[in-house]
């Protein structure tokens, strides 16, 4: 397949990670570099808006955003957009695995492929700035609500989160406690078994903490969090990291990593976003917090029971 071809537009959305360009080496090495924008915008909302009126501006027919946070897989921009290709015209956007260091897991977080001619109409869900903290979830969620689709693939098309600054784990974890407030126990003790060894997970711990304590919304904007995280820094006796040094192989990492995470649990498979049960429980209490959400829950479940009498 030919992908410098009238066919994609790749837009790598950078916040100053130290793995930008190593990312961008990655991607440069499956797709001509002519195909390729990076960008640095603040807060989320503003990058996402920029990546779509790339994509529009450009006139071609996929958009593929790529955090700089992410080493992507050999191939993985050809298979995903083989995917896109292959599937029904009402689908707005694609989404594959990543393999997560902070949750230690695999996850439905991977690069986006957008159809582009959707993308005008996208813009009107998108949010204001700093007002929710899922930008890119509540635009797609709008989008669903409009008759449109969204596909996860099954299939893993990068590793998130390795290599990265101090500033940049602290800020993630900190977001972290009221993003995936239901993963905050297993969280904790996946980073406690880790952090005699590995040191972004002693400033992510500190990071989840202080995210905890904070009685206010948590925005994706990464200036909110740089005096936080200078004085865990200084408080945990640690240094920031210096810029990267390129691994003369970057897919050799990737692979190792991979290996190392072990097979993709089989209920990671195709179905639409944010689809399943557990999914959608995790919204809730990211949106209610726990105690209302279990309130929440049990009057749903109350209401079902109900109305199951109704027609008896």
């Amino acid at each position: 397949m030919d992908l410098t071809s009238e066919k994609l537009v790749v837009v790598i959305r950078s916040a100053g990670e130290r793995t930008l360009n190593a990312c961008v080496e990655l991607v440069r090495s499956q797709i001509h570099n002519d195909s390729i924008i990076v960008i640095e915008e603040f807060p989320f909302e503003q990058a996402l808006r920029k990546c779509y009126q790339l994509a529009i501006d450009s006139q071609k027919e996929w958009l593929l955003t790529i955090d700089a946070d992410m080493f992507i897989t050999k191939n993985a921009i050809s298979n995903l957009l083989d995917r896109g290709l292959s599937s029904e015209d009402g689908v707005f956007q694609l989404q594959g695995l990543i393999f997560d260091k902070l949750t230690y897991s695999y996850r439905n977080a991977g690069p986006r492929l957008y159809r582009s001619k959707y993308l005008q109409k996208a813009l009107q869900f998108l949010p204001e700035d700093r007002t929710t903290i899922r930008p890119e979830y509540s635009t797609i969620e709008g989008m669903k609500a409009s008759g449109l689709k969204s596909i996860e693939t099954g299939e893993l098309y990068a590793i998130h989160d390795f290599e990265q600054f101090y500033f940049d784990i602290y800020r993630k974890s900190f977001v972290h406690a009221q993003k995936h407030a239901y993963l905050i126990p297993d969280l904790i003790k996946t980073w406690q078994s880790f952090v005699e060894t590995d040191l972004d997970y002693k400033i992510a711990l500190r990071g989840l903490y202080d995210g905890m304590l904070h009685e206010k919304l948590a925005v994706i904007d990464k200036r909110d969090y740089n005096e936080l995280a200078s004085i865990a820094l200084r408080d945990l006796n640690m240094q920031e990291k210096s810029n990267i040094v390129l691994i003369s192989d970057i897919y050799d990492y990737v692979d190792e990593t991979v290996k190392l995470a072990g097979e993709i649990p089989n209920e990671l498979t195709s179905k639409p976003v944010n689809s399943t049960v557990s999914t959608k429980i995790s919204t809730i209490i990211t949106e209610k917090g726990l105690f209302k959400s279990f309130l929440f829950i049990i009057g749903v479940g109350f209401t079902k029971i109900g109305e199951k009498f109704k027609t008896c």
